[in-house]
């Protein structure tokens, strides 16, 4: 049932530099889009590592990632790894709804859980009509979700000009996100080398 892999990386050939700005893609109150989410603390937190685990951290995460996360991505706030720890993120269901649920599927320990506000599926949207859009091209290395903080990670190119801000990516959010019903991330923007993003997904959350 379970399968050796590791957290979901496809890398656009940078590695994140330092950060350097944190905005939040805020939305004016006239503006019929979804409000924007934060990297506050999770809504509540319950410790199973103690649990005897029938599988590896990798092997909860790969069953998780094609079962649970593929299926449910408006529910699931993907997971990322806290030192051995494997901590996954639930949305709409409680802890203890989550831990349940988890356990119908044999996963009963060897982790933790936080509830959180933001799902795959709101990253996954920001994500996309962050590289689809034209403002954008040919001055970004890579994007891509950080699980663990709660935000969208966004690396400009160096020698971008101009540079990409935090405050651009958001106005570019809020008029995509019009069409969304759920939330719009947090932006953080890093420094990045002179590497052009290709394409693909860069999940910044592994270690």
């Amino acid at each position: 049932m379970f399968g050796s892999h590791k957290l979901r990386v496809a890398i656009f050939g940078v590695a994140l530099a330092t950060t350097v700005g944190l905005a939040s893609a805020t939305v004016a109150a006239d503006d019929a889009a979804p409000p924007s989410g934060s990297p506050a603390s999770p809504i509540d937190e319950l410790d199973l590592t103690k649990v005897e685990a029938p599988a590896t951290p990798e092997e909860i995460y790969s069953e998780l990632e094609f079962g649970l996360f593929a299926s449910e991505p408006e529910a699931w706030g993907d997971a990322y790894y806290d030192g051995d720890t494997l901590v996954i993120n639930t949305v709409t269901r409680s802890v203890e709804e989550a831990a349940a649920v988890l356990a119908k599927q044999g996963i009963v320990g060897g982790f933790k859980l936080r509830q959180v506000t933001l799902s795959i599926s709101d990253y996954e949207r920001a994500k996309d009509a962050v590289v689809a859009s034209d403002d954008f091209k040919g001055r970004l290395s890579s994007v891509g979700p950080d699980y663990k903080q709660g935000v969208l990670k966004v690396t400009s190119l160096s020698d971008a000009k101009p540079r990409v801000t935090s405050d651009e990516v958001a106005a570019a959010l809020r008029v995509a996100g019009k069409a969304w019903t759920g939330l719009v991330p947090p932006i953080v923007v890093d420094d990045g080398p002179a590497y052009a993003l290709t394409s693909g997904y860069n999940n910044t959350s592994e270690p």
